[in-house]
């Protein structure tokens, strides 16, 4: 009975932190369908959990992305790697940022069963990332341009005072 207790608050901890988590979380089966979703990752589709469980990327991506995504799970799969990567994708009509981890999901025994995909929200991130390389670019247009003021400026004082030495 203890067992039974255990397993159970074990169950709710895992779903609190799931459902808690700021990050989206979905797990497939080998057949891409997904099995597990948090509300995270819901929200950001516009759907609720049950018009996403059992369904595949079609149902949430473009053709496009779909097919990409079921090309890089399958890699995943066959590989055994994790992998993280930032992508930009346009969910709901809002143009997002994130970065992304996904991850073989292994049974008890070891087995590959599925993939774990986790991804979080940074696109303030990256807007602010870009602004920065902006600024940066500016910045380096901007002093070139001094340094070249600066050697036309030191040039041109210089000449009266040559003219003044020959005296």
């Amino acid at each position: 009975k203890s067992a039974e207790r255990r397993e159970r608050e074990t169950h709710e901890v895992l779903s609190a932190v799931l459902d808690q988590s700021p990050d989206s979380v979905l797990v497939t089966n080998l057949n891409g369908e997904y099995t597990l979703v948090n509300t995270i990752a819901a929200s950001r589709f516009g759907k609720s959990l049950d018009d996403i469980l059992g369904k595949t990327a079609t149902s949430l991506f473009s053709e496009q992305d779909a097919l990409h995504r079921q090309q890089l799970d399958r890699s995943i799969i066959a590989t055994g790697d994790a992998t993280t990567f930032e992508e930009s994708l346009t969910i709901g009509g809002r143009h997002m940022t994130m970065l992304t981890t996904k991850a073989p999901f292994l049974d008890s025994h070891g087995k590959t069963v599925g993939l774990i995909t986790m991804s979080r929200d940074v696109s303030e991130l990256s807007a602010a990332r870009q602004t920065l390389f902006l600024r940066s670019e500016e910045l380096e247009s901007s002093n070139s341009e001094l340094e070249q003021f600066a050697y036309i400026a030191s040039h041109d004082l210089q000449e009266p005072l040559r003219k003044i030495s020959t005296f």
